[in-house]
């Protein structure tokens, strides 16, 4: 499905991945989880596909763009820029030409990256030095709420190409049938995690009767 749909739809599929694991949290979950400002050691961020903003031009495809420069996505939405079914037109192309508006989106972009490398810096932590309620949190915060965040959009963008382009790629309907599930069975899993196992792993960590707990993340563990 995804190898004869490449040359149309690949554009807004990774970007709306890419843009999901390129994303860190801007803070807890919710106010009960503690802050872990004090757990972040010195941490290079992890590279991009294209890691100088040099080959970030004018000149390059929408659909180039998004692929190599997943913080771009909400830059180009905001703008309405279409990188899907237009994604092969330049960024200058887009803007009619205009070159100050290129300019000015070009710039956007790279704050865009300049930021979400902060976030990467500031939300790393040493995995072996905190204890096992600091890392639970830590899941919640990082990827837990990356996904309640971005697994509607993806839903969301799902329909969206199978309804606009179901009539030339009926795949795409399959595809469809296999995402939704995927994200409303994922949604479960952790709410069910954060519900059951983690609070668990919280109580063990506060004092709680240990060997009972021991029994009890055991069952939830098998019935994740």
């Amino acid at each position: 499905i995804f190898a004869s749909l490449q040359k149309d739809f690949s554009c807004i599929w990774i970007a709306a991945l890419t843009s999901s694991l390129a994303k860190h949290l801007p803070g807890p979950c919710n106010d009960s989880h503690p802050h872990h400002e004090n757990l972040f050691d010195h941490y290079q961020p992890t590279h991009r596909i294209m890691t100088s903003t040099s080959q970030l031009t004018a000149k390059t495809p929408l659909e180039s763009l998004v692929l190599h420069y997943p913080e771009s996505v909400s830059v180009l939405e905001r703008h309405h820029l279409d990188f899907c079914c237009k994604g092969d037109r330049s960024l200058l192309e887009a803007l009619d030409h205009n070159q100050s508006a290129a300019e000015r989106i070009i710039q956007e972009i790279e704050q865009n990256m300049k930021e979400t490398d902060k976030e990467r810096i500031r939300r790393h932590v040493d995995l072996a030095k905190i204890s096992a309620s600091q890392l639970v949190n830590w899941i919640v915060d990082r990827y837990h709420r990356t996904l309640r965040d971005d697994l509607p959009t993806i839903k969301q963008l799902t329909g969206k190409v199978a309804r606009v382009h179901e009539k030339n790629h009926p795949e795409l309907k399959k595809l469809e049938g296999v995402v939704l599930p995927i994200a409303d069975a994922l949604l479960c899993h952790i709410d069910h995690e954060e519900q059951r196992l983690f609070r668990l792993v919280h109580e063990a960590s506060n004092g709680g009767d240990v060997s009972q707990l021991h029994v009890d993340i055991k069952k939830e563990l098998d019935t994740l």
